[in-house]
């Protein structure tokens, strides 16, 4: 009788096994979108180029009726690792904007380095600089010579990884000054900050906001004196980047829309802009066929802001 229950014991834990299993083979495993960086791997070199085109509208409170007009431009971003954790990131951006015969009429290039340390489990601290040059047509046709355009930025940064989020922020200071004959004028020895919230819907696809804010008390009328000739700008937009094409080079769709705030106390003046911009972003390095995520926390993560470079651009038009 009892070897009789024990076999009977044996055979019901038996079938409940069974049944366990093929329960759970019933039920379809499904990845996690998102994957968790190891711990253990270092900083890669990793480099993003991408292009893009669309469409700009701007007023101005000289010229309330919309001007719109086609945009174009692109970035490349190269990360180049100094040691487990440590990293430089070289970058340069541009955008442009044309009236007519696909000639710029304005806009803005920026050339900006960082050098970094990173935790790719949980954050980035380091600093940047950057040089850049506002475009304009009105700077060149009516005051030839007198406008040089070329300032820099120089600040620090910091990123904070919390599973499949990336938030970042910069703050620093600029200076682009615009008229040199008049006065300075521009983004004169102003301070700004921005931040960025990316979030991986999975390792291939992601979404962006960002806001920036600027001040500077020198912006037109070359009138320095605090609060006189204050000038105060905002950014702010919204991104997309999916995965079109995988292999050792995948290629990425882009969408975007960029607005801006530029506004002059002096007179007072007022510029405002929206865009939006379709483009093609290409990612390669890490040995293999990396992916945004790998990118975001252990390459060319970082951008040089650009919200000085285009207020400067804005002078013309407000002076």
């Amino acid at each position: 009788m009892r070897n009789l229950a024990s076999m009977s014991l044996l055979a019901a834990a038996g079938a409940f096994t069974f049944g366990a299993q093929v329960r759970a083979a019933d039920v379809p495993v499904i990845p996690p979108v998102f994957q968790p960086p190891p711990v253990s791997q270092s900083l890669m070199f990793m480099t993003v180029i991408d292009g893009w085109l669309g469409y700009r509208a701007v007023s101005s409170t000289d010229d309330p009726d919309d001007n719109s007009h086609f945009t174009y431009g692109g970035n490349a971003y190269a990360s180049i690792p100094l040691g487990p954790r440590t990293s430089v990131q070289l970058d340069l951006q541009g955008e442009f904007h044309d009236d007519s015969n696909f000639e710029a009429s304005e806009g803005a290039a920026m050339f900006g380095g960082h050098l970094s340390y990173r935790d790719p489990t949980s954050h980035l601290v380091g600093a940047f600089a950057g040089v850049g040059k506002p475009f304009a047509d009105t700077i060149d046709d009516d005051s030839p010579g007198a406008y040089s355009g070329v300032g820099y930025v120089v600040g620090a940064e910091g990123q904070l990884y919390i599973n499949n989020l990336t938030l970042y922020g910069q703050a620093g200071f600029g200076d682009f000054k615009v008229d040199d004959d008049g006065g300075p004028e521009g983004f004169v020895n102003g301070w700004f900050v921005r931040g960025v919230g990316r979030h991986f819907v999975n390792d291939n696809f992601f979404l962006q906001a960002e806001y920036a804010f600027g001040y500077t008390n020198c912006y037109i009328d070359g009138d320095c004196a605090p609060s006189e000739d204050a000038g105060i700008f905002h950014n702010w937009g919204a991104k997309a980047v999916g995965r079109l094409m995988g292999g050792a080079m995948p290629i990425y769709g882009t969408l975007e829309y960029q607005g801006g705030l530029y506004h002059a106390d002096e007179d007072p003046d007022m510029g405002t802009e929206h865009s939006i911009r379709v483009g093609l972003r290409v990612l390669f390095g890490a040995g293999g066929a990396p992916t945004l995520l790998a990118n975001d926390r252990y390459g060319a993560t970082l951008d040089t802001p650009m919200l000085p470079v285009r207020a400067a651009t804005w002078v013309p038009g407000m002076d």
